[in-house]
């Protein structure tokens, strides 16, 4: 009888188990998925998270059109600057090719939660057209470094061409201000 108690028991904890898991399963989104931008402007786009009860440590990679879009920086987010806790995070750019944004992150003590910004990928947009935008790695571990097993979903940034003024001469100049 007692092995069969045991049986039950395991059972149970793997019921547990896997259920916490899919409970505790994360998104991350580009924010927003679909921008239109001026050739030449600077501009940050958000890499939000969904609800997360307990974040320790995130790996996040965004692959990136080089030819449309210069990145210029990639910091962490409030998800961990206003945790309140010590907190660091590193793009890897040795790491990652010219056309990747990588970053790491983590919380030195204790952990955080979502929902919120985990990072922000500021670009300048050198050519016209668009640049999409992919996920390449996601991955949220929790105060127990179990994997969230996130998901995650890119968008796309349209570079848009300066429009030509219309050309007036200077009397009709003239006729619109009398």
């Amino acid at each position: 009888m007692p092995l069969a108690k045991f049986a039950q028991f395991a059972l149970l904890l793997a019921v547990v188990t896997f259920g916490a898991s899919r409970a505790d399963a994360a998104q991350l989104s580009l924010s927003p998925a679909d921008t239109t931008v001026q050739l030449g402007d600077t501009f940050t786009l958000r890499v939000e998270c969904d609800a997360v009860s307990d974040l320790k440590g995130l790996q996040t990679a965004w692959s990136y059109s080089a030819v449309r879009l210069q990145l210029i920086a990639m910091p962490a987010g409030n998800v961990f600057t206003d945790a309140g806790g010590d907190w660091f995070a590193q793009l890897l750019a040795d790491v990652a090719p010219a056309d990747t944004a990588w970053m790491d992150a983590a919380m030195l003590d204790g952990s955080t939660s979502g929902p919120g910004v985990v990072a922000y990928l500021t670009f300048k947009a050198l050519v016209p057209g668009d640049a999409h935008i992919g996920c390449v790695t996601a991955e949220i571990r929790n105060g127990l470094n179990v994997s969230l097993a996130p998901s995650c979903t890119g968008g796309v940034v349209r570079v848009a061409a300066p429009v030509p003024a219309v050309k007036r001469s200077w009397g009709k100049v003239k006729s619109l201000r009398r």
